[in-house]
């Protein structure tokens, strides 16, 4: 959950809408800008909820796929999940104030100016929540955290693909994040085998 915090002091009243134009304005920006936060399960996202409540995902089970002759009976699987729940319990904001002097300045102005510095520090907050979730999969990781080196990134990256093989995680919509130092350390690779 995140709300942005806007208060506008003007002499005159505005149209209504305008909160509406920020609203829509700023989830365009965040959307854009958060990396970690647009890469989870977020089907349910329609659900109306509000701070505290519990949302109950599901991790479907897996399937086993079985031979059959031609007169044998089907084996009838049950369909099953895990019941996963996700507790409502974080508020994220960034709140500025416009004063009067604000009021000559036009929408798209704003935007530049206020709107999209403040939505992209809440989509960096929301990045490093989600991406703090991490020691809950560290069964399925692979290397260790803040050790990518010339001699070892070839190996973290080759051993993260096939750690996902081998947990049968799909191959389509697949992506790595990685640190700073471990970008630089593979492009500082890839360069210099490019003048060996």
């Amino acid at each position: 959950m995140f709300k942005s915090c806007f208060k506008m002091y003007f002499g005159n009243s505005i149209d209504a809408y305008i909160p509406e134009l920020w609203a829509q304005e700023s989830i365009a920006i965040l959307e854009e800008n958060m990396v970690a936060a647009n890469l989870i399960h977020r089907d349910f996202e329609p659900t109306i909820a509000k701070f505290g409540d519990i949302v109950n995902t599901r991790k479907p089970a897996d399937f086993t796929a079985k031979r059959k002759g031609v007169t044998d009976n089907v084996t009838i699987q049950d369909a099953s999940s895990t019941n996963v729940p996700v507790t409502l319990n974080q508020h994220v904001h960034t709140s500025f104030l416009l004063r009067d002097g604000e009021e000559s300045k036009s929408f798209k102005d704003l935007v530049a100016e206020y709107l999209t510095p403040a939505v992209v520090a809440q989509a960096r907050f929301l990045d490093r929540v989600v991406l703090g979730q991490y020691h809950r999969f560290m069964s399925y990781a692979y290397g260790s955290l803040q050790t990518a080196a010339s001699t070892n990134i070839l190996d973290r990256i080759l051993g993260g693909r096939n750690k996902l093989n081998v947990n049968k995680a799909p191959m389509e919509d697949r992506f790595m994040i990685h640190t700073p130092n471990m970008e630089t350390v593979a492009l500082q690779l890839e360069i210099g085998s490019a003048h060996v």
